[in-house]
């Protein structure tokens, strides 16, 4: 999960979770320019607008600080500070497990 787009994934989660209760992540992650986010309940009415809606929010966000994507900038999306090959691999990762 590209680190600029944890709060809209994080928001994503609470509106599926609200709609339809508890589910499952089947795989997170960029998709082209906006965020994939697949998951148990993605037939469920509601869902899939939750989803596009997150893909089209990440499309125009930089990929490493949640920043407005820059004009110029393919895939990943990056603002005009973090241009690719400046921050490689900026992912965030889940907290471990206990």
């Amino acid at each position: 999960m590209p680190a600029g787009w944890v709060p809209t994934a994080n928001e994503l989660h609470r509106n599926i979770t609200a709609l339809v209760g508890p589910y499952e992540v089947v795989q997170a992650g960029p998709k082209g320019r906006g965020l994939r986010w697949l998951t148990t309940v993605d037939d469920h009415p509601g869902v899939p607008e939750l989803r596009a809606e997150a893909h089209r929010i990440t499309a125009g966000l930089c990929a490493v600080c949640g920043g407005p994507r820059a004009d110029d900038q393919r895939d990943p999306p990056r603002c005009s500070r973090h241009r690719f090959g400046v921050v490689p691999h900026v992912h965030a990762r889940p907290p471990r497990r206990r």
